[in-house]
């Protein structure tokens, strides 16, 4: 089983998740996870939602009022290690 997850940027708490079909890829359960959250209560109005590569399609650059940034995993490696280091 494959899942795709939202997680906290701070403390990487998984917020929801969604399972990803075999035959598939992350890319059409994007939405439906962040439906989850919201069906949730989580409110996404002041939020910034970042998403690895796969999830940077046009159809995906923003969820209602919510703009998607795009992070590939490089960028989101670097973000880590940086709060990381700042903690430190």
């Amino acid at each position: 089983m494959r899942l795709l997850a939202a997680a906290t940027h701070g403390d990487a708490l998984v917020l929801g998740q969604v399972e990803v079909g075999a035959k598939s890829n992350e890319i059409p359960q994007f939405a439906p996870l962040l439906d989850t959250l919201t069906a949730a209560g989580i409110d996404l109005a002041h939020t910034v939602i970042t998403a690895d590569a796969l999830c940077r399609h046009r159809h995906n650059a923003s969820y209602g009022d919510v703009p998607v940034m795009p992070m590939c995993w490089p960028e989101a490696l670097l973000a880590a290690m940086s709060r990381s280091l700042r903690s430190a």
